[in-house]
């Protein structure tokens, strides 16, 4: 992962650029937090989303940066009583940042989701939601981003939805759970000396498939292949504990990224068992 003081050092040097005019700031990224509903009644489920909006060549990253860069994380601040389920984050491309460094994440646009429970008594309104999102933002250079965003909602007892067209998009780029999702059949299997292996049998074959392991606290994942013949699709990947580390991490979460073609990527999210398995990684000496 990229060493943070030369990230500062980078994004100070680049924050403003002179020209004959003067200066002229740069902000690669900017963030919107945006809600699927209007308004809100009482114990009423509804989703918010932080769209970054993003300049031309320049990324951001999932939660899983790659071989360099920092997460994209949403932190939320929730009225009392307001409960929110785990950030949902939209399937990841991957990008090439040098001849040998492969970053994970966005370009151009995107909405990392929650979803939202009110308590089933509101006050009057209106109801302030708040989120606080930071971001790495890389090209040549990379610039932090932090911003505490508002969006005040107003309580109804017939809430009407807003914003419909671009919730639907995005959450159509959630990754599904392998148990249920449609695109083809998930199997997973453990092997000798700490592999593993996924296979996809697609009902409908791929145009191209990616790889993409959520990031371990200890855990070192490494000799990745990934072959596709026909519908079917196999991935291995060895899992070990860093050197000098011990790890209680019962499964490694996955995402299999696929696409169809001229339809946009889209996933399957898998969680690997590790401790239930014979191969449970142990640390490397």
């Amino acid at each position: 992962m990229m060493n943070i003081s030369a990230i500062m050092v980078m994004a100070t040097l680049a924050l403003a650029v002179p020209t004959a005019q003067g200066q002229i700031r740069i902000i690669p990224a900017r963030a919107q937090l945006l809600a699927d509903t209007q308004s809100i009644s009482p114990g009423q489920t509804f989703t918010i989303g932080v769209l970054f909006t993003i300049e031309p060549e320049w990324h951001i990253y999932w939660i899983n940066p790659g071989d360099s860069g920092l997460a994209t994380t949403i932190k939320l601040d929730l009225p009392e009583g307001f409960t929110a389920g785990a950030i949902q984050y939209p399937t990841p491309i991957r990008f090439m940042q040098s001849e040998e460094v492969v970053g994970y994440g966005y370009t151009d646009q995107v909405m990392l989701l929650a979803t939202i429970t009110a308590p089933k008594t509101l006050p009057a309104g209106p109801i302030t939601i708040g989120t606080t999102a930071s971001w790495l933002c890389c090209k040549e250079f990379c610039l932090p981003g932090k911003e505490k965003l508002e969006l005040k909602l107003s309580v109804s007892d017939t809430p009407r939805p807003a914003n419909a067209e671009i919730f639907d998009h995005w959450k159509g780029r959630i990754p599904q759970p392998a148990a249920n999702n449609q695109a083809g059949k998930v199997t997973i299997e453990s092997l000798p000396d700490h592999e593993y292996a996924v296979t996809i049998n697609w009902n409908r074959p791929p145009a191209e498939v990616r790889f993409f392991p959520a990031p371990g606290d200890a855990l070192r994942i490494s000799g990745i292949s990934l072959k596709t013949e026909g519908s079917t699709t196999q991935i291995r990947f060895v899992a070990q504990v860093l050197p000098g580390e011990i790890s209680d991490q019962e499964t490694l979460p996955i995402v299999v990224a696929y696409h169809l073609g001229t339809e946009p990527w889209r996933g399957i999210e898998a969680r690997v068992p590790l401790t239930n398995s014979p191969n449970v990684a142990q640390p490397q000496e």
